[in-house]
Parts: structure tokens; C-alpha cells; sequence
């Protein structure tokens, strides 16, 4: 737990929210500033800053929570999202995953500002990162 993290104080009561899922690893809440009706997180109990912090079994447990609520709601077209650091537009610095349904007229929409890869550029951008990955 960290004592300035928001997350940690709904985590231990502090603050409180509308909690709508719990295990002894993970707690899913209704987002206090939502993007659309349901936009709900799913955060790790323990604190970790950054997606790659977080271990991989309590990725999949976060993951596992997320699948489990939006089966319940029947949601059928929604976003997920994980920003990880400032410039990704994380704001609490606590790994944490949105799920925002999307409706005729709410949610976010993502845009993105693309390119082309060309073959040469991509052959030695896989191969690097494959290299890293040894």
C-alpha cells in the first residue's frame, strides 16, 4: 500500500466507492468520473505503478475480474484500457484497467495517428525486439 495513493485508500476504506466486484487480489469499482454509464476499473489490491510491475498472475486475475463482469452485463462493445505512465494519460499511479461500454452516444474514442511500417523498417524492428525477448 502506498499512503498518497487513491486507489490504496479505496483499497483500505479510506475513501469509498462503489465497489461492484472483490477477491482477496482484486477489486473492480464503478469509475468516479465516467466515461459512459457502467465504465468500471479492475485494480490490483497491492500497489503497482505500471502494468509491467504487476505480476503476471494477478494480470490474469485482473483480467479474469474484467471478463467476469462484462459477461454479467452482456456487454457486447466496449473499450478496455490500461494507460501506463503521464504521457500515456495515466493520472493515478496505480496499475489499473478501464472498461467503458459504448453506446450509441457515450464512451471515448480512440484515435490514432498512423503509418505505414514498411517491410525493411518492420523486418528489423521484429528482429530487435524477438532479440530482447531471448
Amino acid at each position: 500500500m502506498s499512503d498518497n495513493c487513491i486507489f490504496c485508500k479505496i483499497v483500505n476504506g479510506t475513501i469509498p466507492s462503489f465497489k461492484i466486484f472483490e477477491t482477496d487480489r482484486i477489486l473492480a469499482f464503478l469509475d468516479a468520473f465516467p466515461v459512459s454509464k457502467g465504465h468500471f476499473l479492475v485494480i490490483p489490491k497491492e500497489h503497482h505503478e505500471k502494468f509491467h510491475n504487476v505480476p503476471t498472475d494477478l494480470l490474469a486475475d485482473m483480467m479474469g475480474a474484467g471478463h467476469k463482469i462484462v459477461n454479467a452485463l452482456n456487454l457486447q462493445e466496449y473499450n478496455v484500457a490500461m494507460n501506463n505512465g503521464s504521457k500515456a494519460g495515466q493520472m493515478v499511479p496505480h496499475a489499473h484497467m478501464h472498461f467503458i461500454p459504448k453506446t450509441d452516444e457515450s464512451g471515448v474514442e480512440l484515435i490514432f495517428n498512423q503509418t505505414k511500417l514498411e517491410a525493411e523498417a518492420g523486418q528489423e524492428l521484429a528482429a530487435s525486439i524477438k532479440a530482447k525477448l531471448q
